[in-house]
This record gives structure tokens, sequence and C-alpha cells, in this order.
């Protein structure tokens, strides 16, 4: 919590925060593409409260869905990372 008001008022005096970092490095665990690419679909993609939010951000929200659903092609189409029940779920979204 301390580190978070510092943080705070390093901002205030406008100087930029640090990076953050894990709080213990032995803890920090890569992904790989494809869970990566599962975690961001269900976080994003189908996830109804994240849709909601992007309706009430109105042409900027669309913009944003519209984006996600393009960089999801682009990882497909470059990677092949997205699976079938992806594109699915993606059509009865």
């Amino acid at each position: 919590m301390e580190h978070q008001r510092r943080a705070h008022r390093r901002r205030r005096r406008g100087r930029s925060p640090r990076p953050a970092r894990p709080p213990r490095p032995e803890t920090v665990r890569t992904r790989t593409l494809v869970e990566e690419t599962s975690r961001v679909f269900r976080a994003r993609v189908v996830n109804p409260r994240w849709i909601e939010a992007m309706r009430r951000h109105g042409y900027k929200g669309a913009f944003e869905l519209a984006a996600t659903v393009d960089y999801l092609f682009g990882y497909d189409a470059t990677t092949g990372v997205v699976a079938d029940w992806m594109y699915d779920k993606l059509t009865e979204t």
C-alpha cells in the first residue's frame, strides 16, 4: 500500500512512477502464445461484462471491440493459435 501512495505522490509532482516489479521474481510465470490467446479471448472477446463496457463507450468501444477481433484474426493467420471453439464462441456472442 505504501508503494502505491509513493507512486501517487510522484504522479502528482509530475514525475513518472517507477515501473512495477513483481513482488517475487521466482513467482513470475511466462505463458505460451496459445495460453495467452485463450486467456485474452475469455477475458475480452466473449466476456459479457467487457462487451457491455464497450457498448457504453459508444463508437470508441466499437472500435476497441473490432480491433480485438481483428487482432484475433491476425494471430490466427500468422501463428495458428486460435482454436475452432474460439470462432464458434465468437459467432455466438
